[in-house]
């Protein structure tokens, strides 16, 4: 085998080897990135919801009563298109919509096998979860 070709192998491995490094060291960042926006859809969604539960409760003085959770597109209550809250990573059927009695509320978007865990708001504006 002549020089030639022994140069042009090692620069060629020399190549990979920068790439394979450039990818290890790329691919976590941008892991916590993607998460970091699914997070901020879910956020987004969920207080966009919370608007429309603190515009019924200034309208009727306590919020939509649900023993259950129950989703939050079709309710009488919400104001909101499905195709609103559903984007990139979450659909509108992964919001649901809870209240104890009218005085508190509790909105969940559901992990899947997006977040790590439930997505939480409730009505003093807390999120909880999904990490």
């Amino acid at each position: 085998m002549n020089q030639k070709y022994k140069s042009l192998i090692i620069e060629t491995a020399v190549l990979l080897q920068s790439l394979i490094l450039l990818l290890a060291i790329t691919l976590p960042i941008h892991e916590e990135c993607v998460y970091q926006a699914q997070l901020s859809e879910a956020d987004a969604s969920l207080i966009h919801i919370s608007a429309q539960l603190q515009n019924y409760y200034s309208q009727h003085g306590v919020y939509p009563s649900s023993l259950k959770a129950d989703f939050v597109i079709n309710q009488s209550w919400i104001e909101i298109q499905s195709s609103e809250i559903a984007g990139k990573y979450f659909r509108e059927s992964a919001y649901r919509y809870w209240s104890g009695g009218g005085s508190s509320f509790d909105l969940s978007c559901a992990a899947g096998i997006v977040l790590i865990s439930d997505r939480t708001l409730n009505q003093s504006g807390n999120l909880v979860g999904g990490i």
